[in-house]
């Protein structure tokens, strides 16, 4: 069939415009954003300096970090420059007929003709920068290179082959589409992309050019003055990395094999899909299975992040792009791009042109081009951007802006308007050496029969997906972007797995697609993983953990059984090597290799074919536990989120899920615990107890990772611990203890082998009947759980959060015995949970747990007679708090502490009190602990505490004037009545209640002591005074206003009292005897309203005072 069935042809009105001097980079058309990016400095290397000479393997070492930020993709290589067209000016545009095994497609429309760009300045364009909201809608998204890459086709015979993708009103331009996106296998769709497996040259030895750069950027003295000319680049010594486990003879053959292989073929390392996706800081795999997995791993390898992400406008399209050119700057240049030049080879068009683009997108003003003959320098050259046209040398450039402008933006309309499909998917290809541009709806050619057509579509779309974490973060500030992006990345994984599921229910499967499919599950996985952060909803939450858990599950499952089924295929290979036919023993040896001489070579074989099994196997297992712990840390998450909103059968559920897959052979051996019935338990227990090392690095991501099934283990034990401690298990406490007893190996079904089993419903539910009365037995689960996670030891990071909990749990414990009346008890667990704190040196919380000991001292003063020693051995816990809190800056806790030492203070100097009248000697010592009471509660700025102190000291002031000579008497009466003032400040203000009241009464009291007149009147209005608290009883508590129902008769009668010992005075005041008149009628207006509310009576005496 001809190759141009179904094609409709595109004509430019304006192929190509000479001798316009309008330049591409104007600021009327293009503008540029650029998000900072420190500049790395350099310095320029002396003439003749050689650099062929490598690093040593330190070195490379030490400046590993560094060359990662600059290293730059290797550009395709470079044809001679071509004439100027695309095809005699039309642009072909293929369907896929029916050479494809496919239906006729309908041609696509045809492109309006593109006007020309208006004409522009010579300015580059200026930086500046629009807010997020701001930003119109992006056009193109992308890297650099393949941007470029569209830039330089008319200039260029070399294959293209791009994907593009519609996301929206974006198109997404996916990089180069080679061999590395198709699977070994599968030659038939290589040959249908035409790809070419020869390696061309490349235009610079890539060695010379890291070289070039490390001798650069890394001898650079230390900055010492403003003016230093250089500042450093790198550190000096490598990051220590962790000892490596000693390895077999066996072994290390088998990583120097793979290592070799490795280095021969020049693989790239592994897949960042065939590690933990949170582990982004985690040291290299082994050789064995780097090697293995970059080797026969048929999926296509995932870019790194860029270095600066870049918004761009070109023309009336607004682009974002992803870039790894590296800034450069020294004294004299604060930003200069940095190339190497072999100067005995003539700077192509393409070489040029590519220069010219990377300055003009990044924004780069200057360009500094290093010359070298055989790796020695000869020189630099430093051009302007708007000069590297002209570094030929000539009057006429290699190109003309305005020409690539204008072609540029023909390529571009006509890929917006013809990449126009919802979420479609697209092809653009020209074969090398072709002028021929066609571009291809994939998702026409995955309706065919064809199994190359189907595989090559899922290839694609998990290509996209893969490099759609990229492209993601690179429209930051696109959010709507962001968010169609994600949705179009799980769509893609969603269509790659149902085209693999028809492969394999059409073609039949095999092991490299189901463990694709594996990887595609796992990946669809990983969309909705990511989306978790601290500002989605808990429902959110909940719904993209259900999710990514179900894929996970998915990809075990798949995977699980392509290990079995190759360990299977492995046994029946053996058996067949094994058997010898039936030969007779002579005829076997005579057919033995050895005696025909080969036979070392042939046993080397054998050996070499039995480790590389050996490595497939054990790289497959080891995928299979990388997920399941995956699978784990997600139900693991999705528990706390249930637990969050108390779902607790959903989170019991969720923990099965996260430890199913650990084997009961695996578990610790069950260990008897001894009863917790002495301090010495805990003595015991932290004398055994120790952490497994430090902590792993730190994620980057929502998830907390796990890497061990000892450590699914010891965090299944700890959520346990969190569900108990919830104190809302209701129904569920069997269930929860029954998963305890399991995980600790208390309870092991003999007729299972792992946890899954016994957590099947049905199972489950016989166990709980079977071991109903261990079960009612076991209590305090939530401790006992933490205290089973740290055996085996975990590391430092988890251990010190369990010690934390396990201390917690202890303070729980010992509340519930308090509550109880168990004092002694209670007692025995505040102390053991201090220890525990105070092995972490966890200050503030021992602290606290000190100050609870301080207050059960208090309440065992009032079981038994021994008060004075449990008063002494609460201030000396609070004390003992206090010097724990010293390097602490809890400031909240050290207020709890400095209160709890003051109420000691107080209820031992209340109860010395109660003696009172006491003899000198005890008042001192009595008025000595009010004053430190009274001065704690001052420092710590406790207001209603200083009132309250401030009464019982004049309290037992009042009660020290019964039997005091009348020089003392005065004394006592005038410091009682500063202390009742002093404590009216705060309750006649912010507390009118039941202690106003009290307080009012006793100062009335106080002043009604004395016979004169004045004294007796003034107590009289100060139970006048309570009617602000009566007046108000509605607003109070329950409990004031009983209080104050039982105290109004006492006051009503003190009210009398008073008023008939000033009607009858006998030595009254000339102003007492003026009101002789007011006091008889209010005696008299109180005889008779005795039944009325008391509120009422007291302001109908009030104002008859007034009046």
């Amino acid at each position: 069939m001809d190759d141009d069935a179904g094609v409709v042809e595109f004509t430019s009105d304006a192929q190509l415009i000479e001798g316009s001097d309008a330049v591409m980079a104007s600021t009327a058309e293009t503008g540029l954003v650029l998000v900072p990016s420190p500049a790395v400095r350099f310095k320029q290397l002396e003439k003749n300096t050689d650099l062929n000479l490598s690093p040593t393997a330190k070195e490379r070492r030490v400046h590993q970090a560094y060359l990662q930020q600059l290293q730059v993709p290797l550009r395709t290589p470079r044809q001679p420059q071509m004439s100027l067209r695309l095809h005699h000016g039309r642009v072909e545009l293929a369907g896929c007929g029916y050479e494809y095994g496919l239906p006729e497609t309908t041609p696509y429309r045809s492109m309006p003709g593109a006007s020309a760009p208006s004409t522009a300045s010579d300015d580059l364009p200026s930086s500046g920068r629009t807010s997020p909201k701001d930003m119109p809608d992006v056009h193109f998204l992308g890297p650099a290179e393949s941007i470029k890459t569209l830039f330089k086709l008319p200039y260029s015979r070399s294959r293209v082959s791009l994907a593009i993708h519609r996301v929206g009103n974006t198109l997404v331009v996916d990089g180069d589409v080679d061999e590395t996106d198709l699977p070994k296998g599968f030659d038939e769709c290589n040959e249908v992309l035409r790809i070419g497996h020869s390696t061309p040259l490349l235009e610079q030895d890539p060695a010379l050019f890291e070289n070039f750069i490390y001798q650069s950027t890394l001898a650079l003295p230390p900055p010492e003055a403003d003016d230093d000319e250089f500042a450093p680049a790198v550190s000096l010594e490598p990051k220590a990395k962790p000892s490596k486990a000693k390895l077999s003879a066996k072994e290390k053959k088998r990583r120097a094999k793979r290592k070799k292989q490795a280095q021969q073929q020049q693989h790239p390392s592994l897949s960042p899909l065939h590690r933990p996706p949170w582990d982004d800081d985690a040291t290299e795999e082994d050789d064995t299975t780097s090697s293995y997995a970059s080797s026969s791993s048929p999926l296509p390898n995932v870019v790194p992040a860029f270095q600066r992400i870049l918004k761009w406008k070109f023309h009336d399209m607004q682009m974002l792009l992803g870039s790894d050119v590296q800034l450069f700057s020294n004294k004299e240049h604060p930003s200069v791009s940095l190339k190497l030049h072999d100067a005995d080879q003539d700077l192509s068009l393409c070489t040029v042109l590519d220069y010219y683009l990377d300055n003009v997108i990044a924004n780069i003003p200057e360009l500094a081009i290093c010359m070298h003959s055989k790796g020695h320098v000869r020189g630099y050259q430093l051009v302007e951007t708007r000069d590297i046209p002209y570094l030929n040398g000539s009057s006429t450039p290699l190109f003309d802006v305005h020409d690539v402008n204008l072609n540029a933006t023909m390529l571009f309309k006509f890929l917006q308007n013809n990449c126009s499909e919802a979420n479609g998917t697209y092809w653009l290809y020209r074969a090398e050496g072709d002028f021929s541009l066609r571009l291809y709806d994939v998702r026409m050619l995955a309706r065919g029969q064809q199994r190359k057509w189907k595989y090559m579509m899922a290839m694609l779309c998990y290509r996209f997906a893969s490099r759609a974490a990229r492209l993601i973060s690179s429209a930051f500030e696109a959010p709507a972007l962001q968010t169609r992006l994600r949705h179009r990345q799980r769509e893609l994984l969603g269509t790659c797995l149902e085209l693999l599921k028809e492969l394999r229910r059409d073609h039949g499967g095999s092991r490299a697609q189901d463990s694709i499919s594996a990887s595609v599950a796992e990946q669809m996985a990983d969309t909705y993983l990511r989306e978790l952060d601290e500002s989605s909803s808990e429902s959110e939450k909940a719904a993209h953990l259900r999710s990514a858990k179900l894929h996970l599950q998915t990809s075990i499952r798949v995977l699980e059984g392509c290990v079995a089924d190759y360990f299977a295929e492995k046994d029946a290979k053996h058996h067949a090597t094994a058997s010898t036919g039936g030969l007779p023993l002579s005829e076997t040896v005579l057919s033995s290799p050895t005696l025909r001489g080969g036979g070392h070579e042939s046993g080397r074989e054998e050996d070499d074919d039995d480790d590389e099994d050996d490595a497939v196997g054990l790289f497959m297992e080891e995928e299979v536990s990388r997920l399941q712990l995956k699978h784990a840390s997600t139900a693991l998450h999705l528990a706390a989120v249930y637990m969050e909103n108390h779902a607790i059968a959903d989170a019991l559920r969720s923990l099965h899920d996260a430890c199913g897959f650990l084997r009961f052979d695996a578990l610790p051996p069950p260990t008897p615990l001894a009863p917790v019935d002495s301090i010495a338990f805990f003595h015991s227990f932290l004398d055994d107890l120790d952490f497994g090392g430090v902590g792993h690095a730190k994620s980057k991501t929502f998830l907390k990772p796990l890497y061990s099934e000892t450590e699914v283990r010891a965090n299944v034990l700890e959520a346990l611990g969190d569900l108990a401690s919830s104190q809302r298990l209701g129904d569920l406490a069997p269930a929860v203890a029954l998963t305890y007893q399991l995980l600790t190996s208390a309870v092991r079904p003999s007729t299972m082998t792992s946890l899954q089993q016994a957590f099947a419903p049905a199972a489950f539910g016989d166990l709980v009947a079977a071991h109903r009365s261990l079960l009612d037995a076991t209590t305090n689960v939530s401790f006992l759980a933490y205290l089973r996670a740290l055996s085996p030891p975990v590391n430092a990071e988890h251990y010190f959060v369990l010690m934390k909990k396990l201390g917690n749990a202890a303070n729980e414990t010992a509340k519930s015995f308090l509550a109880q009346k168990d004092l002694q008890q209670a007692y025995l667990w505040f102390e053991g949970g201090s220890l525990l704190f105070e092995a972490i040196e966890d200050g503030a919380n021992a602290a606290l747990l000190c100050a609870n000991l301080a207050n059960l001292h208090k309440i065992l003063a009032d079981a038994d007679g021994r008060q004075e020693e449990h008063y002494a051995k609460a201030v000396g816990l609070c004390t003992k708090a206090h010097a724990l809190l010293k390097s602490s800056r809890a400031s909240e806790v050290h207020a709890k502490v400095t209160g709890e030492l003051a109420l000691t203070y107080l209820v031992w100097a209340v109860r010395l009190s109660l003696n009172a009248p006491v003899h000198s000697d005890a008042e001192t010592k009595i008025a000595a602990k009010f004053n430190k009471a009274l001065h704690l509660y001052l420092e710590i700025n406790d207001a209603r505490q200083v009132a309250s102190t401030h009464y019982q000291m004049a309290s037992f002031y009042s009660r020290q004037l019964v039997g005091k000579l009348e020089a003392t008497t005065r004394t006592k009466m005038e410091l009682a009545r500063r202390h009742y003032e002093k404590a009216l400040l705060y309750f006649g203000v912010v507390d009118v209640g039941k202690t106003f009241v009290i307080i009012h009464q006793e100062l009335a009291a106080l002043y009604a002591a004395s016979d004169k007149a004045e004294d007796i009147e003034h107590a009289l209005l100060v139970l006048l005074n309570t009617y602000e608290a009566y007046s108000k009883s509605h607003r109070l508590s329950l409990d004031d206003r009983t209080t104050l129902a039982t105290v109004a008769p006492s006051i009503l009668e003190g009210v009398q009292t008073y008023l008939l010992r000033l009607v009858r005075a006998p030595c009254a005041t000339k102003s007492v005897k003026q009101r002789s008149s007011v006091f008889k009628q209010m005696y008299k207006e109180a005889i008779c309203h005795r039944d009325a509310p008391l509120a009422q009576v007291l302001l109908t005496l009030r104002s008859l005072y007034a009046s």
